[in-house]
């Protein structure tokens, strides 16, 4: 079930990028979607609206579902982003910001992708409440670099640019899982994807940490959210 309503029409004109493992339906009954359009155009419950707008909307989702108790602790109210593959990233990581506001501080959210099959894939993320909890694990940092002009995404993994295109997301995908034989739960990834990568780029480097069982994964330039005034 999606709040504050479905909105098939608009959910057409946004080509999902695919998703190539097996994901469990949200536990959640509902979720706030927003739906984010090629040309970066945002829409909650099928209206139009501004970066600004949809931060007050998420606060008062957030808020709906935060315990009184502890006012300061991020709301677990979760919220559905769907957006096209070939939207570019900076718009994608503007609306996971306005999540991670220190205002709003949802930090469960969910990317709707596409399987094989056609069917929808509700792929959970977490914004980071600490971030000092992830100091012990190895972090294996993956930069996407993608400029205005160019049509194909360049790949480093660690200190080593390992390609480009989906040649270079092939080499990424066995060398994640190389790295990760160890002990994989003692892993997390960082994705530092350019502005002007694909949204469907930076989905297949978060399939890759997937695929080689490293659940922990954070993305640099979306802030976590923390108490408020920090």
């Amino acid at each position: 079930m999606v709040w504050p309503g479905d909105v098939p029409e608009r959910r057409r004109e946004i080509v999902l990028p695919s998703w190539p493992l097996p994901v469990p339906a949200p536990r959640e009954k509902e979720l706030l979607e927003v739906l984010v359009r090629e040309d970066g155009t945002l829409f909650l419950g099928g209206k139009e609206v501004d970066i600004r707008t949809l931060t007050m909307k998420l606060l008062i989702h957030a808020e709906f579902a935060r315990d009184l108790k502890h006012p300061y602790q991020p709301s677990s109210s979760p919220v559905l982003y769907h957006a096209s593959k070939d939207v570019r990233w900076r718009e994608v990581q503007w609306v996971m910001q306005a999540a991670a506001d220190p205002d709003v501080r949802i930090w469960r959210l969910y990317f709707a992708m596409r399987t094989d099959d056609g069917k929808f894939a509700y792929v959970p993320l977490f914004l980071p409440t600490d971030r000092g909890a992830l100091a012990d694990l190895g972090c294996i940092t993956v930069e996407l670099k993608r400029r205005k002009d160019e049509t194909v995404t360049r790949i480093k993994l660690l200190d080593d640019e390992i390609g480009a295109g989906e040649i270079g997301f092939r080499v990424l995908r066995q060398r994640i899982a190389q790295l990760s034989k160890a002990r994989p739960e003692k892993l997390c990834g960082e994705i530092n994807a350019w502005a002007w990568t694909p949204y469907g780029d930076v989905t297949k480097a978060l399939a890759a940490f997937r695929a080689a069982k490293i659940e922990n994964v954070l993305f640099i330039g979306a802030p976590p959210p923390g108490r408020k005034g920090k």
